[in-house]
């Protein structure tokens, strides 16, 4: 069972945990927290950026816009969802 699946949260967050667990895109959080409606970062370390659990949790509460925080979460899980599957030039060049 790996940490994803025991709903496990490390402390700070990186911004590939933000992505899966809000399930919205790097750009959109981005422009959220220009707006204030995002925390700012709590430590940057080796170009590596991380937000404090708790703080994007409280601003979560405290959103907004929740039509908005809805429908972004709401696009990017279909987006995952109902994608197809890509399809390249090597698809039909299989060994036979």
């Amino acid at each position: 069972m790996n940490k994803r699946e025991r709903n496990w949260k490390p402390t700070p967050l990186a911004i590939q945990d933000i992505e899966y667990d809000l399930r919205i895109g790097q750009t959109k959080f981005f422009e959220w927290m220009a707006q204030g409606w995002m925390p700012q970062p709590w430590i940057k370390e080796g170009g590596t950026t991380r937000w404090l659990t708790r703080e994007v949790e409280d601003y979560l509460d405290r959103f907004p816009d929740r039509a908005a925080l809805h429908a972004e979460m709401e696009r990017q899980s279909t987006k995952v969802e109902g994608a197809p599957k890509a399809r390249t030039v090597w698809a039909d060049q299989r060994a036979k």
